[in-house]
């Protein structure tokens, strides 16, 4: 259950507390226009603290930024570079940082953030278009005419964290991690349209005032209406702007920080929407089927600042290959073959399936292939859809799972100094999928599988095959 344990703070520092969850929004109030506002993560079991956190990467358009007042700025301990189609900017501000192409100027800001409780830690970051101002920098959104722009940005992470996964406001079109490089972080994004709202309703004919302090009524909860509660009590939007932020959620040298997106390492999810969050419950093969998958909740107002055309979003989700098998415990063919796929709002859930008539909320496309499984929702409409990735039995697919760690100590290799383990099947499989931690076996037959030994500079230095059989 969601449950809503902060203050709302509606003068451009306001934060959104969900236990377990990262919140992502769009513009806020009009007075502060924010450039991005993601929410701190707290989860406890009896106290609920109020919290007043100042949102990520404040900024109003035409005035003064100021770099990272959300978290701590790491662009430089990180050695944040940028690049735009490809072509490295050359970084002309430190403080903040801004980058430069051509005579045009981008802000690029990073933040490290740790949450209260280690459960959900995240890098944030936000690309501005800059303008420099008697020595200063201002910042403006995008035009519709830099859709198209593709922004590279590589980072180091500090204090030995190791990145697990990541989502953006922006059409991310690749992701990767160099584990040979103190796990350097390298992804190609680019700005998105998407309908904005300036400042909450406090009815739904008004979009004046800030509506995240007052308490409603839902299913018989009294609580703070949430983002996305506001957001779907608006009928129009303001204006459609263009914007690209995210966040990278990371794992602490300790194993904090990631809660269940521990089993989805690479994801990558992608939304053009007001407000967006994503959490999962990973499912067992024995457990309850109930509740457990891969959710997106979006939410925005219902029409486009004409006031007649729909309002529409977009939603891109990409889960690789060793996720598919340590979340689903399958591959990814196998797992399209048995997904449920819904989506679900004012109650009503809608399994969904792929090419339906586009121009709806349920019309969405997957692929698959050996890297992982990719879907794109390309006309999500509104208000409050929730999409939910699942099996069709609620339960994992795996008949038996064996661990990469028997399975190091079944190939009687040795490791070589500072070295590490590699362990994979053969790619498409029909009988088992190799995740991060385990071998899932999902259908009858022989395994087959190897055991490498990596050197430090990821060379393989010995490796063994070896099987088992799923029964």
């Amino acid at each position: 259950m969601r449950r809503i344990v902060d203050i709302y703070h509606c003068l451009g520092v306001n934060s959104h507390v969900h236990s377990g969850e990262t919140v992502i929004w769009g513009d806020g109030m009009t007075a502060t226009r924010s450039r991005w506002r993601v929410v701190v993560l707290v989860a406890t079991l009896a106290l609920f603290l109020p919290l007043v956190v100042a949102g990520p990467g404040v900024h109003r358009a035409g005035a003064t930024t100021t770099a990272c007042p959300f978290g701590t700025d790491v662009a430089s301990a990180a050695s944040l570079a940028v690049s735009l189609n490809g072509t490295t900017l050359s970084e002309v501000s430190t403080a903040p940082p801004v980058f430069q192409s051509g005579a045009n100027l981008y802000e690029v800001n990073l933040c490290r953030n740790l949450d209260l409780t280690g459960q959900n830690n995240v890098y944030f970051f936000n690309v501005l278009p800059a303008t420099e101002v008697s020595g200063s920098y201002v910042t403006n959104d995008f035009t519709s005419a830099d859709v198209e722009d593709v922004f590279g940005i590589t980072f180091t992470p500090i204090s030995s964290d190791i990145p697990i996964e990541i989502e953006a406001h922006g059409k991310l079109s690749s992701y990767a991690v160099n584990g040979s490089v103190a796990s350097q972080v390298t992804f190609n994004v680019a700005p998105v349209s998407f309908n904005d709202i300036h400042g909450c309703p406090i009815d739904a004919t008004s979009v004046s005032g800030c509506c995240l302090g007052q308490s409603i009524t839902v299913g018989g909860v009294t609580g703070p209406e949430t983002p996305e509660q506001c957001a779907a009590r608006v009928e129009d939007a303001s204006d459609n702007a263009v914007q690209l932020w995210g966040s990278v959620r990371f794992q602490t040298a300790s194993g904090q920080g990631s809660g269940q997106f521990q089993n989805l390492i690479g994801l990558q999810v992608s939304a053009a929407s007001f407000v967006y969050y994503t959490h999962a419950q990973c499912p067992t093969s024995s457990g309850s089927a109930s509740g457990n998958g891969l959710y997106v909740d979006l939410a925005g107002p219902h029409y486009e600042p004409d006031g007649t055309t729909l309002a529409t979003g977009s939603l891109g989700v990409f889960i690789p290959a060793s996720a598919i098998a340590q979340c689903f415990g399958t591959s990814p063919q196998y797992y399209v073959d048995n997904m449920l796929i819904t989506r679900t709002e004012l109650g009503s859930t809608t399994t969904l399936a792929p090419l339906t008539a586009p121009g709806t909320g349920e019309y969405y496309t997957v692929t698959a292939d050996d890297t992982g499984v990719r879907f794109s929702f390309p006309t999500v409409t509104y208000s409050q859809p929730t999409y939910g990735l699942a099996t069709k039995t609620g339960k994992a697919l795996d008949r038996t799972t064996q661990t990469f760690a028997a399975l190091e100590k079944k190939s009687g290799e040795k490791l070589p100094s500072k070295g590490k383990w590699r362990v994979t099947t053969k790619a498409g499989s029909k009988v088992c999928a190799a995740g991060t931690t385990k071998v899932f076996g999902f259908a009858k037959g022989t395994c087959s599988y190897t055991v490498a030994a990596l050197t430090s500079t990821g060379r393989v230095s010995v490796s063994k095959n070896g099987s088992f059989v799923v029964k």
